[in-house]
C-alpha cells in the first residue's frame, strides 16, 4: 500500500490483468502495476484531460474491481540502484497511456475537497514527482502461508492503520490466547468474524479502531473469551450498523465511548467481574448484561434528566463491592443514589469530579427527609468513602453529609479538594450510628 498523506487516501498495489503476479509478491523495478483506493476500491487513473487546477494530466479514481482497463496501469521506477520496491524507498509512478509522472504541489482546491492538495500528473522528471511508501503491510490470503493456520501462535498483535487484513476461510489458530487489533483496516466485513471465530482458545482481545476500517457488523462471538476491550462509536465510520457481543466467559470487559447511534446486542455475561465503562448516552443497553460484575469504573458523559435515560428497573448489581463514578455530567447524584440501592453489598466507593467539566443544573434533594430511604449499603456494609477533585458545590456538599452521616460502617473516609477551587468545609462526624 501507498499512503498519500491519511488512511482516507491509502492506495493497494495491485498487478495488471493477464499476469501471475500475487499481492505480497515482490515488486521489481519497472513493473506496471495497478492503484486501487482502499475504502472505495476504485482505480487510481489518468488521461488526457486537463487536471482542475493546474492544467496538468488529470489524475482520479475510476472503475472498480470488474472495471478497470490501461488508464489504470502505472510503471514504477525505483530510485537509486534498488531491484525491489522495499518500504521507505523512494519512487516514481509513470502513467503508461500518458507518459505522465505521478506529481503533487503545494496548490489546493478551495470549493469542492476544500483545503486538499491537487495530484495530477506531468511529463518532466521533477522532485516533487517522488513518493515514498512509508508504511503498510498486507497480510494476504495465501494457502501457503501459516500466519493464520499457526498451531502454536499464542499472542499476535498487529497495530497501523496501514496493515490491510485479509482473513482466510482456512484460519484456525487454536492456541491464541491474546489477539490486539490496533487499527487496523480490514479487506472486507467477513475478515474481523473470521478471525474471531476460529481462535477457540482465545482469552483477551483488544481492538482500536479507526474511522475507515471497512467493518459494518462487529460481531465478538467467542465462548472461551474472558477479556474484552471494545470501541464504540465516537466519531467511527458511519457504515458501522450492529455490534454483537456474545462472551457467556468473560470477566473483564471494557467499552469506550458507547454510543446509541447503533444496533447493539449484548448477551448476558454471567462471569463478569470487572468492567470499566464509558457510556455516551443510555445505560439499559449494557446494564442488563454485567448484573454479576464485583469492580465497575463508570464514566457518564450525559444528563441523568429524566427516567428513560437510566437503567431498567429491576436491575441489581447483588456482587457489586466495588464502585467507581466519574462526574461529568449534571444531575449525577440521581444516577448514584439509584446505583447505591441496587447495590446492597457495596463496600468501596469512588468519586471522581472531573476538571474540564463545568456543572449548569441540580435540583436540590431533602437528603434529611423521612421520605428518602437509605440505601442499605449505607447501613450494612460500605467501609471506603473517597472523592477525589471535590469542588465544593451544594450537590456535592449534599451528597457527601448524607454518606456521611448514614455509613454506619465506614473505616476510611477520604475527600480530597480540586486544586485551585475553594471548597466548603464538610463535617465528617456522624450522629445517627
Amino acid at each position: 500500500m501507498i499512503s498519500l498523506g491519511t488512511h482516507l487516501c491509502t492506495l493497494i498495489v495491485k498487478p495488471v490483468p493477464g499476469t501471475t503476479f500475487k499481492q505480497g509478491d515482490a515488486i521489481k523495478n519497472g513493473a506496471t502495476i495497478r492503484l486501487q483506493h482502499m475504502k472505495t476500491r476504485k482505480w487510481l487513473h489518468s488521461h488526457l484531460h486537463a487536471s482542475p487546477i493546474s492544467g496538468n494530466l488529470e489524475v482520479s479514481c475510476f472503475g472498480d474491481d470488474s472495471n478497470s482497463d490501461t488508464g489504470d496501469h502505472w510503471k514504477l521506477t525505483i530510485e537509486g540502484s534498488g531491484k525491489i520496491w522495499k518500504q521507505d524507498q523512494r519512487v516514481r509512478l509513470q502513467h503508461i497511456d500518458t507518459s505522465g509522472y505521478l506529481h503533487s504541489h503545494d496548490k489546493k482546491y478551495q470549493r469542492i475537497a476544500g483545503g486538499q492538495q491537487e495530484v495530477c500528473g506531468i511529463r518532466e522528471k521533477r522532485a516533487d514527482n517522488v513518493w515514498l511508501a512509508a508504511e503498510g503491510v498486507y497480510l494476504p490470503v495465501n494457502e501457503s502461508s501459516n500466519l493464520f493456520t499457526c498451531e502454536s501462535l499464542v499472542t499476535l498483535k498487529l497495530n497501523g492503520e496501514m496493515i490491510l487484513l485479509d482473513v482466510p476461510r482456512t484460519v484456525y489458530l487454536p492456541k491464541l490466547k491474546t489477539l490486539h487489533l490496533g487499527r487496523v483496516t480490514y479487506l472486507n466485513n467477513d475478515c474481523f468474524r473470521l478471525l474471531i471465530s476460529y481462535c477457540p482458545a482465545l482469552e483477551d482481545l483488544v481492538i482500536e479502531r479507526n474511522g475507515q476500517d471497512n467493518m459494518k457488523t462487529v460481531a465478538v462471538i467467542s465462548p472461551s473469551l474472558q477479556r474484552l476491550t471494545l470501541p464504540i462509536g465516537h466519531g467511527f465510520s458511519p457504515f458501522v450498523e450492529e455490534y454483537v457481543i456474545v462472551t457467556p466467559s468473560l470477566k473483564y470487559f471494557k467499552v469506550e465511548e458507547y454510543m446509541l447511534n447503533y444496533s447493539y446486542l449484548v448477551r448476558h455475561m454471567p462471569e463478569v467481574e470487572e468492567a470499566d465503562i464509558n457510556v455516551q448516552y443510555y445505560l439499559f443497553s449494557i446494564f442488563d448484561s454485567i448484573t454479576s460484575v464485583k469492580r465497575l469504573s463508570l464514566c457518564v458523559s450525559f444528563n441523568i434528566i429524566s427516567d428513560e435515560y437510566m437503567y431498567h428497573d429491576g436491575i441489581f448489581f447483588n456482587r457489586l463491592e466495588h464502585l467507581k463514578l466519574c462526574i461529568r455530567f449534571d444531575y449525577w447524584s440521581k444516577l448514584l443514589f439509584r446505583l447505591l440501592h441496587d447495590s446492597p453489598n457495596l463496600r468501596v466507593l469512588n468519586l471522581c469530579v472531573s476538571k474540564y467539566i463545568r456543572f449548569k443544573k441540580y435540583e436540590p434533594i431533602n437528603w434529611n427527609s423521612s421520605e428518602i430511604s437509605v440505601p442499605s449499603c449505607l447501613l450494612e456494609s460500605l467501609e471506603t468513602f473517597e472523592f477525589a477533585e471535590y469542588r465544593g458545590s451544594r450537590e456535592e456538599r449534599d451528597f457527601v453529609s448524607f454518606i456521611i452521616r448514614h455509613a454506619c460502617h465506614l473505616k476510611s473516609s477520604t475527600i480530597t479538594p480540586c486544586t485551585g477551587i475553594e471548597t466548603d468545609s464538610v463535617s465528617e462526624s456522624s450522629d445517627e450510628c
